[in-house]
């Protein structure tokens, strides 16, 4: 079964100026939720937007000046 990816888009302390991307085949509910198992993203980072689908790779990275992305 094909599942959408989750693209998140975070930033390293509340100060920073300076944004990363992280795309997971993971729920949107695991990457938001850090009980029971370690987080996909550490709990110190804060997440800017979230969402589900390819397309937000693309319009994400031009608006946040992204130009590489982590995971699969």
């Amino acid at each position: 079964m094909n599942t959408p990816k989750t693209v998140v888009v975070y930033k390293k302390s509340k100060s920073s100026k300076k944004h990363y991307m992280h795309v997971t085949n993971q729920h949107v509910d695991r990457v938001l939720s850090n009980r029971k198992r370690p987080p996909v993203l550490s709990n110190s980072y804060e997440i800017v937007r979230i969402g589900v689908g390819n397309s937000f790779i693309d319009k994400w990275k031009q608006e946040y000046n992204i130009r590489k992305h982590q995971g699969s």
